[in-house]
């Protein structure tokens, strides 16, 4: 946690609230509302409570007019104790710093899991100094309208990190920072509701950062990316629904891409649990979480699989890939290791979303992929939409590159493998087939290990569809 030495500078405004929850309060929002007057200058907010047998509390601060913050976990073995601090100039990781306005404030305690008797102590201390006068706004991001590059090519990055902002061991200059070494065009870093990490965002001339949030629900979770504020996550406050999350992020500026749809949750459940969803609405899909973690093996594969599936059913939701890093030491500094590479008409907040929304976007852990298609003279290129008669023939080419080792190539026409070819080592590939069309479907190309590990998920790389849509006349 960031130093707290400074609160004790004069004596606070406290307010204390203790009390007990049961199991019948699971999943709710409690709120504890305090006055905050002229001249505030530091605001610390504390909660204790019994953890075990595996109660879980969140706790979030809002001033009068907005979201200033999620807590975190202090450094406490029991880890049962969480605090946010704000002041005009700093503020606890997950929190806005920023001018603290006079008027009515909320503390919030979410019951997540309630699996016992919960008592919970909360403290919340206001500090105040007359003799100093706050003008300190809050930053908002910058990066809508900076462009890093007019170049229209591919552009390679990430779109799923977390910082000490939230769950992640990292701060955010760090993060910046390590990316630039690794010559990444772009980064999303996507912490766990909050938007805090926003704050340390500045412009770079060789990196975009595009600002996001990881919204975590307890029935899936999702990034809004390339969104201009907060998107208020409490599924079931005020009646509020995971459409109303999916209308906000878009009315927003930002594109919805469902996370790991299909990893186990601490119930054992597939963590995006949602039905009814019109995936018309839904921007994207991660299909590609950390591959480095075994547990993610089976769940990749499955998601791969539900993309088939709405991908059939007409959903044009594009595939991305992200690392879900947490942290630079475990597993070796994944930041770069699996990237998506996105067709952009420059290296701008507005053309990296409308590159994923177009799905020209392939994902890959080394290898590089090239595909097309042909039809009439024109060339058609990953996420566009070709129109043939009945029996026309297409073309399709294939170029890969980069291959450290013997790889499968897999045509993929509707989620079921077409043909197999055999990439060889440090060779570069370049290959067409021909294709009679006689329905509406779809093909995407995929790099496979030879050999694997049943225990591994084999995927090297992989794009996003050429659609065919059978003309009518």
């Amino acid at each position: 946690m960031r130093d707290l030495a400074h609160l004790t500078e004069a004596s606070p405004v406290v307010y204390r609230y203790q009390g007990v929850f049961s199991t019948r309060d699971q999943k709710k929002y409690f709120q504890f509302p305090f006055e905050v007057k002229e001249g505030a200058t530091k605001i610390y907010v504390h909660l204790q409570y019994n953890k075990e047998p595996k109660n879980i509390l969140y706790l979030q601060l809002y001033d009068y007019r907005r979201f200033r913050g999620i807590g975190k976990y202090t450094a406490n073995i029991k880890k049962n104790e969480i605090e946010i601090f704000i002041t005009p100039t700093c503020a606890s990781p997950g929190a806005l710093f920023g001018n603290i306005p006079k008027g009515r404030w909320i503390a919030e305690i979410d019951s997540v899991e309630v699996f016992a008797i919960c008592k919970y102590h909360l403290s919340i201390e206001i500090y105040y100094d007359n003799n100093t006068v706050s003008r300190f706004a809050i930053k908002k991001p910058t990066q809508k309208k900076h462009i890093v590059s007019n170049e229209k090519r591919w552009y390679r990055g990430d779109l799923h990190i977390h910082s000490q902002e939230s769950d992640g061991k990292e701060p955010v200059k760090e993060i910046i920072k390590a990316a630039r070494e690794n010559q990444l065009d772009f980064i999303a870093i996507t912490d766990h509701n909050t938007i805090s990490s926003w704050q340390y965002f500045k412009r770079h001339k060789d990196i975009l950062l595009i600002p996001g949030v990881e919204v975590t629900t307890p029935r899936g979770h999702a990034n809004a990316l390339g969104i201009d504020d907060w998107i208020d996550w409490r599924i079931g406050y005020r009646n509020r629904t995971i459409f109303d999350i999916i209308k906000d992020t878009r009315s927003k500026g930002g594109i919805f891409c469902i996370n790991h749809p299909r990893i186990l949750n601490h119930n054992g459940q597939v963590s995006w649990n949602y039905q009814g969803i019109d995936y018309h609405q839904v921007d994207a899909i991660e299909i590609w979480n950390a591959p480095w973690l075994l547990k993610n093996t089976r769940s990749n594969e499955m998601a791969r699989s539900l993309w088939n599936d709405l991908l059939n059913q007409g959903y044009r939701l594009t595939a991305v890939a992200g690392s879900d890093l947490h942290s630079f030491d475990l597993y070796a500094k994944r930041l770069g290791s699996l990237l998506n590479y996105i067709y952009c008409e420059n290296l701008s907040q507005e053309a990296l979303l409308q590159g994923i929304k177009s799905g020209k976007v392939f994902m890959t852990a080394g290898p590089m992929v090239d595909f097309n298609a042909i039809y009439k003279g024109k060339t058609y290129m990953i996420g566009e939409e070709i129109v043939p008669s009945e029996n026309q023939v297409v073309e399709f080419h294939i170029g890969v590159t980069n291959t450290e080792e013997e790889l499968e190539l897999r045509i993929i026409q509707d989620g079921y493998i077409l043909k197999k070819y055999s990439c060889p080592p440090k060779e570069k590939l370049n290959l067409y087939f021909e294709k009679v069309v006689h329905d509406t479907g779809w093909y995407r190309i995929e790099l496979h290990h030879k050999i694997t590990d049943d225990e591994e998920d084999s995927l090297v790389a992989i794009t996003n569809p050429i659609y065919i849509v059978l003309s009518s006349q």
